[in-house]
């Protein structure tokens, strides 16, 4: 039962997470379509004309900045991370103010700055990736304590979901924690004449170390 309990509420967390991460992006192209919504006639550069088309640079920066902090899921980092993207999105509101009444020079300051909010916050998680890995990658590779890497890992995977260094090390560690088991498992296989069950995990274990 507490097991059960325990799969539950695993499961409505990351519901949870996904449905934020819906709503976080919803928020930001109903600003986008708001910001579309502005028209103005450059046919002719003007200074205001070149003023506009910089601000509206600044806006699609940090547009693709933002699509890169979601894709790392920035709403899952455990060290307050959201609520600092949740004020680069407020300021990214205000600058489409600012956009809105004519004022495009304040405008591109306001998405520069959003911008960088987001940045620093990609930066720092870096940081803490290359820190984890560069520690895991000695525990793991140089002195062979998979079960001392795994945490460094597991730390790095928040912050960079998809970077193959820390998958294939994550890999690399459940292939060695689970060899000793697999051996016993054919043996026992073996010993009850399983052969074909056996075979099947023999044909894995072959398939060798991943890392």
């Amino acid at each position: 039962k507490n097991r059960f309990s325990l799969l539950l509420a695993i499961f409505f967390t990351v519901s949870a997470l996904a449905d934020l991460k819906d709503d976080l992006y919803g928020e930001n192209e109903a600003h986008k379509t708001y910001f579309d919504s502005f028209v103005m006639n450059c046919s002719q550069r003007t200074p205001q004309c070149v003023e506009r088309e910089f601000a509206s640079d600044k806006e699609e920066s940090f547009n693709q900045i933002f699509i890169n902090a979601l894709d790392r899921d920035i709403q899952e980092w455990p060290n307050n991370e959201l609520s600092k993207f949740r004020l680069a999105l407020q300021t990214r509101e205000d600058a489409d103010s600012d956009f809105a009444s004519g004022f495009f020079g304040n405008a591109a300051e306001l998405y520069q700055d959003a911008f960088d909010q987001i940045a620093k916050l990609l930066d720092d998680a870096d940081i803490i990736v290359a820190e984890n890995i560069t520690i895991g990658e000695e525990y793991l590779y140089d002195e062979n304590r998979p079960d001392w890497a795994v945490d460094y890992f597991n730390e790095a995977l928040i912050y960079d979901p998809t970077n193959p260094k820390i998958t294939k090390a994550l890999s690399r560690i459940r292939f060695l924690q689970s060899f000793e088991d697999d051996v016993k498992d054919i043996e026992n296989m073996i010993n009850t004449r399983s052969f074909s069950e056996a075979e099947l995990l023999i044909d894995e274990l072959l398939q060798g170390d991943p890392g």
